[in-house]
């Protein structure tokens, strides 16, 4: 059963800053250790919601375990670094879970 990292972004206030930003991130995120598969979807209409989302990407591995080290290794800390930088931070939320299906 796979597990995976949702991150969540809100609408930025400049979305061209935002994609150049996120470029480089998500290339600094498909080094880290496990990973299987980095699912990028970019948000076309909100259908429900008061908080406007940008993005939604979704961080695939294998398990659980795989999932806690690939975040704890150096590239995994240096995905989170990075985001800090461009202000990332301040938009994303994240969740671990586990596919059911």
């Amino acid at each position: 059963m796979s597990h995976s990292v949702f991150a969540i972004y809100k609408a930025p206030e400049d979305p061209a800053a935002f994609d150049k930003a996120y470029e480089n991130h998500a290339a600094i995120a498909k080094k880290i250790p496990g990973l299987k598969e980095l699912r990028y979807n970019k948000t076309l209409q909100q259908v429900t919601g008061e908080v406007p989302l940008y993005v939604v990407t979704e961080l695939v591995f294998d398990s659980l375990e795989a999932l806690q080290a690939g975040l704890g290794s150096p590239e995994g800390q240096a995905t989170s670094a990075d985001l800090a930088t461009w202000g990332g931070d301040k938009l994303i939320t994240t969740l671990i879970v586990e596919r059911q299906a």
